[in-house]
């Protein structure tokens, strides 16, 4: 029942990282929310039902930071874009792919002019979330290189 969803909604951003736009898109619109809003935490909630056994793996790696950064142009309310970003711990070559130590799903705030620009600020809000967990490491005595920044946007390269 509804004691249940705000269990659900910590789980989807705890868990479940599929749903993290979805979640942000809605609480976008909760102030001002119409039969539209209704049918995304609808939908959400199928979803989060539909799909209850999400797991995320982490295997033994050299612990260092990777960041993978990506952007989406124009897809939010008043002309805005969406940030996001998968950082996680890795080898030092980045070949093992595991589960995120910081996912990345935000509003950028500003209106970006293009796509390279909204790649540019996602780049720059997931160096700033790395920047913490760079310290964490270091501090637990796993010294980073370099922290590896993957972005799939030629021009912002």
């Amino acid at each position: 029942g509804l004691l249940r969803e705000p269990f659900r909604t910590h789980y989807a951003r705890a868990v479940d990282n599929t749903m993290a736009h979805a979640l942000n898109d809605i609480s976008l619109n909760t102030a001002k929310g119409t039969e539209a809003t209704m049918d995304a935490v609808t939908y959400l909630l199928n979803y989060a039902h539909t799909n209850p056994d999400t797991e995320i793996i982490f295997r033994a790696s050299d612990m260092i930071l990777h960041v993978d950064s990506d952007a989406a142009y124009l897809v939010a309310p008043e002309a805005r874009s969406r940030a996001g970003g998968y950082q996680y711990l890795s080898s030092h070559d980045g070949s093992l792919f595991n589960g995120p130590v910081l996912i990345l799903a935000k509003v950028i705030k500003n209106v970006m002019a293009s796509a390279t620009e909204a790649e540019l600020a996602a780049l720059f809000m997931n160096a700033q979330e790395a920047v913490a967990i760079r310290n964490c490491l270091r501090a637990m005595g796993f010294t980073q290189p370099a922290t590896p920044l993957k972005i799939d946007n030629n021009t912002a390269n």
